[in-house]
This record gives C-alpha cells, sequence and structure tokens, in this order.
C-alpha cells in the first residue's frame, strides 16, 4: 500500500476536471487541499477551476496560494496574473505576466497575457513588444495581431495597424473584431477634409458618369 506521502490526492479531482464535471472536481480538489493544504498542484487547478466557472475572487485567492507555494512556477503564476486581470487589478496583472516572460520568454501566453495587460495599462509599446513576440511564437493566433493593431490604431499610426489585420482578414475575413479595426483604421487615414466630398452624392455621380464616358 503507497504511503501517504506517495499518494496523489488530486488524481480524482484532475480527471474529473478533464471530463467536464466540475461540482465532482471541486468537491475532489476541496477533499485533497483537506489532507494538502499548501499543495500548489492542488491549488493551481482548484484555482484554474474556479477561473473556468467565472468564480475570479475565489480563483485570486487559491492562485495566489498556489504562487506563494511555488513561486518559481510560470504556468501559475501567468494564469495568477489572469485571475488579477479579471478581477480589474490591472498593474499587478501586468507585474505577474512580466515575470511570467521573463521565467519563460518561449511561453505563448505568457507573451500574449503580458500584450493585452500592456494594452489595457496604456503601455502600447510594450504591447507592441510582447504582441511580436507572442506572434512569433504562435503565427496563426489572431490574438497577438489585434493586440498590435489596437495599440499602433492608439499610437495614432493606422497604417502600421493595417498589415497585422489583413494578416488576420486573410486567414479569417469573418472575424469581427478585425473588421471593426480595419474600418477604424481605414477611416483614421482618410484626411478631415475628404469626408464631404465622399458624401456629396451629386457629385460622386457625376465624376462616374463621367470616368464611364472616357
Amino acid at each position: 500500500m503507497a504511503n501517504e506521502a506517495d499518494a496523489d490526492f488530486f488524481a480524482p479531482a484532475l480527471a474529473a476536471h478533464k471530463d467536464g464535471r466540475y461540482d465532482e472536481a471541486a468537491r475532489a480538489y476541496e477533499a485533497g487541499l483537506a489532507r494538502r493544504p499548501d499543495d500548489p498542484r492542488g491549488l493551481h487547478y482548484y484555482g484554474v477551476l474556479q477561473l473556468q466557472l467565472g468564480r475570479i475572487d475565489e480563483a485570486a485567492v487559491l492562485l495566489a496560494r498556489a504562487v506563494a507555494a511555488a513561486p518559481d512556477a510560470p504556468e501559475i503564476r501567468n494564469n495568477y496574473g489572469v485571475a488579477l486581470r479579471e478581477q480589474g487589478r490591472t498593474a499587478e496583472a501586468l507585474a505577474a505576466f512580466r515575470q511570467v516572460v521573463a521565467a519563460r520568454p518561449d511561453q505563448f501566453d505568457g507573451q500574449n497575457n503580458l500584450a493585452a495587460a500592456a494594452l489595457a495599462a496604456g503601455d502600447l509599446q510594450d504591447a507592441v513588444t510582447a504582441g511580436n513576440a507572442a506572434h512569433g511564437l504562435a503565427p496563426d493566433r489572431p490574438e497577438p495581431l489585434l493586440t498590435i493593431a489596437t495599440a499602433f490604431i492608439l499610437q495614432r499610426d493606422p497604417e502600421a495597424a493595417l498589415p497585422p489585420l489583413r494578416r488576420v482578414l486573410e486567414g479569417d475575413p469573418g472575424n469581427d473584431r478585425a473588421v471593426a479595426l480595419y474600418r477604424t483604421a481605414m477611416s483614421r487615414l482618410v484626411q478631415p477634409w475628404h469626408f464631404p466630398m465622399m458624401n456629396d452624392g451629386p457629385r460622386n455621380d457625376a465624376y462616374e458618369i463621367g470616368r464611364a464616358h472616357v
């Protein structure tokens, strides 16, 4: 018979969690944590479950304990950053994601989350830098490109926003956020004095008639 020190108290919880049996998983995590209250794996995955269920405050408490138990685990800190972000604690989330990226610059989730958090904090250059790093790690994912494009638009450089948006739209022409950002970027490329001309119906009709007779 296995010693208690060798027993995996969280195996039932992890199995139920993986299968989508969330109520059962929650009870099993709580039972495991009653035996091992400072186990970073149990705290982490129970925190992730709470995030999935939308219980953000409970998730943040569990994930903070998991970080304290395993401060060198970037995947735990990354999910803690997500909980902080969902609580609206932008500066703390940004700090958490910076630590994740410092430890694991090759982790897509960390770079992508850092880019989004930097954008939310108004740190636009860091948003672009981390977005480019995330894009390099997962070229087919649209999220980093959308973050980069948003940052360029906020930097009043709509022309720079167009290439990343075109990449997204090439792969997913119906991406609503990309379409909206593309329209915003294009509208800001048009000089304000041109709008009355664009909306001048008789002038535009005459122009088209003239073109037809050239």
